[in-house]
């Protein structure tokens, strides 16, 4: 089953919803961190020209905290969650359709094999405001 097909299978929660256009575009990357030192600053810009893209509101930036005092990962790497908040599903499959391929090779460009990424989509079905 296809991303949209997923979503098309969702479409009893559309209907609680009217306002659940929005999509999130996650980008969970795992740097070498002495990479990172070297190229931080270039990717929180290159953070700021994809929220410049067509469809695309805003970013939130979170960066993995370490709970377990025996994980010593975070000397040697630097985990972050990128979140771009996009006006439309539809918005989305035309930025991976014409301009992720760009987008992503400027970062193997900065950072070449120093780093791990994961991409996941949602989509917004229901907002809770307390």
């Amino acid at each position: 089953m296809n991303n949209k097909e997923i979503l098309e299978n969702l479409s009893c929660l559309h209907d609680m919803n009217p306002m659940n256009k929005w999509s999130i575009y996650e980008v969970n990357l795992s740097f070498n961190k002495d990479i990172f030192e070297i190229h931080g600053a270039w990717f929180m810009e290159h953070i700021n020209d994809m929220v410049s893209l067509n469809g695309f509101s805003k970013a939130c930036v979170y960066q993995e905290l370490i709970v377990d005092p025996t994980d010593d990962s975070f000397l040697r790497k630097c985990n972050l969650i990128v979140q771009y908040y996009i006006k439309s599903y539809e918005k989305l499959q035309d930025y991976l359709e014409t301009k992720s391929q760009s987008m992503r090779s400027q970062v193997v460009e900065k950072f070449g094999n120093n780093y791990t990424v994961k991409r996941r989509v949602f989509e917004l079905v229901k907002e809770i405001i307390i």
